[in-house]
């Protein structure tokens, strides 16, 4: 009976995780994956079954890709410090870009015995950001213009007023009227 408990336990969990909208992942200490949820599917095209057991060095991935996870994930094992970053993927569906947390855990000792990462796509957010950087310099390069071409006519007037007011007929009134 207990065994069912602990087996119907395990099964939720696992729905839970692969119905969740991040890549989910678990690593040991050598940096083997023991866990993958499903949402891992999407953005590598590989079914979770083929990642579980594979270092980032054994699976088709860029060097530099692998360098900022294993460093990241030596970090969490040596300090017990939480590690977040992003990065970019080429993914099926194009380059997306994510944010990862990784999480040490601890068991029964105090050293870290093995960390939890989640993934999440972070491109909308980068893309909105992008094109409000890019409104801004739109903006900035509107105003600029906009300030020259006004400059312009404005000289012209501010010179004509400079030489009414030196003309010598001009009333008091008139000349205050002008400054």
């Amino acid at each position: 009976a207990l065994q069912n408990r602990v087996r119907l336990q395990q099964r939720e969990l696992q729905s839970v995780a692969d119905h969740a909208p991040a890549i989910l992942n678990r690593f040991d200490a050598g940096l083997r994956h023991i866990f993958v949820n499903r949402a891992i599917e999407a953005v590598t095209g590989c079914p979770p079954a083929e990642i579980v057991g594979k270092t980032l060095a054994e699976l088709d991935v860029s060097e530099s890709f692998r360098n900022l996870w294993e460093s990241a994930l030596r970090a969490v094992f040596q300090t017990g410090e939480p590690q977040q970053f992003e990065f970019t993927f080429d993914t099926p569906h194009g380059t997306g870009h994510f944010l990862t947390r990784l999480v040490g855990e601890q068991h029964d000792s105090r050293s870290i015995e093995s960390v939890i990462g989640a993934t999440i796509d972070v491109t909308e957010r980068v893309r909105l950001e992008q094109a409000l950087r890019t409104s801004n310099r739109d903006k900035d390069v509107f105003l600029a213009t906009l300030a020259h071409e006004l400059r312009n006519p404005l000289a012209v007037l501010r010179t004509s007023l400079t030489m009414l007011l030196a003309q010598a007929g001009l009333d008091g009134q008139t000349r205050a009227l002008h400054a």
